[in-house]
């Protein structure tokens, strides 16, 4: 786990930290986000989930571009 971005909002420190998972049937490499507030995990999706998320905490991050295989 990689974190991308880290931020203190109202006394809270959010952390998003990325995964790049393989999906062994097709090879394609899914990356998968993790949102931590104080340490404590509190939410986790793919990239079609994270509008959610950014919405909800008001944290920017530049995911990680899909790489061609």
């Amino acid at each position: 786990m990689r974190i991308r971005a880290a931020r203190q909002s109202g006394g809270e420190l959010l952390e998003i930290g990325e995964v790049p998972l393989a999906d062994p049937a097709s090879s394609q490499i899914c990356y998968y986000w993790f949102l931590f507030k104080n340490e404590r995990l509190a939410m986790w999706g793919r990239a079609e989930d994270w509008r959610l998320v950014s919405g909800q905490y008001r944290i920017d991050f530049e995911p990680t571009p899909p790489r061609p295989r």
